[in-house]
């Protein structure tokens, strides 16, 4: 991982998932971005530009993210192919903090937003005094 990512999810819980995302997922295919939003969430984009939704398939599965890519077969004549619509597998761990709050394909790009797990909210125990007499008629 670059040092720019390093220095900006160092001190984040975030930040193991991310190293291991980039250490397990060596694809330059397709490209990817890595967004820390304003609110506090994080966004996966996925250059897929020649890519209709039908030919993409997302499953979340054993705390992973699986993204593939079926490919295009048009049968067209190119002059130039710059834009690869090559089938893709892609894996991302997905740490257990973290849950996928939506996915969208618009004008290229795939994208995930992920929050964080709302912390399970504490419930208060109220302790009951009890009497001698108020034991003995819980007995009968």
């Amino acid at each position: 991982m670059n040092s720019l990512i390093e220095q900006i999810f160092r001190f984040d819980p975030f930040a193991d998932h991310l190293r291991a995302m980039d250490n397990l997922v060596k694809a330059v295919y397709p490209k990817y971005d890595l967004v820390r939003n304003e609110d506090g969430s994080f966004s996966l984009e996925i250059a897929v530009a020649g890519f209709k939704k039908e030919d993409i398939s997302v499953e979340q599965k054993n705390n992973a993210l699986l993204i593939e890519g079926k490919g295009s077969k048009e049968l067209r004549s190119y002059l130039h192919k710059g834009i690869s619509t090559k089938p893709f597998k892609l894996m991302f761990p997905l740490s257990v903090d973290w849950k996928l709050k939506s996915a969208s394909l618009f004008d290229g790009i795939l994208k995930f937003t992920f929050i964080m797990k709302e912390a399970e909210k504490s419930e208060k125990i109220e302790i009951k005094t009890t009497t001698e007499q108020s034991l003995l008629e819980e007995k009968v």
